[in-house]
């Protein structure tokens, strides 16, 4: 399943606003999956290319080197350069 910007912007849900550089998580509902979003998009210019870059890059490659541990969002995809998405787990 692949998500893209203009899922991003029609169906989420803004769950934590980032402050500075740290990203935005969102939750997107599409085709009847639940996904988050870790998005950088909405931070100013230097700190979107700089740490905002740097973040979802290294969060990226965390996610993907825990793929298939139990109770870890398994990644889904990046959407761009400014964001990417894991599989929602809610609370229970």
């Amino acid at each position: 399943m692949q998500i893209n910007r203009k899922d991003l912007e029609k169906s989420s849900i803004c769950l934590v606003r980032g402050r500075l550089g740290k990203p935005d998580l969102n939750r997107v509902e599409t085709e009847g999956h639940a996904f988050m979003v870790k998005d950088v998009r909405r931070r100013n210019f230097f700190l979107r290319w700089t740490l905002g870059l740097w973040l979802i890059d290294k969060g990226w490659k965390i996610y993907s080197r825990l793929k298939g541990l139990k109770g870890i969002p398994q990644p889904v995809g990046r959407i761009d350069r400014f964001a990417f998405a894991m599989e929602y787990i809610g609370c229970s």
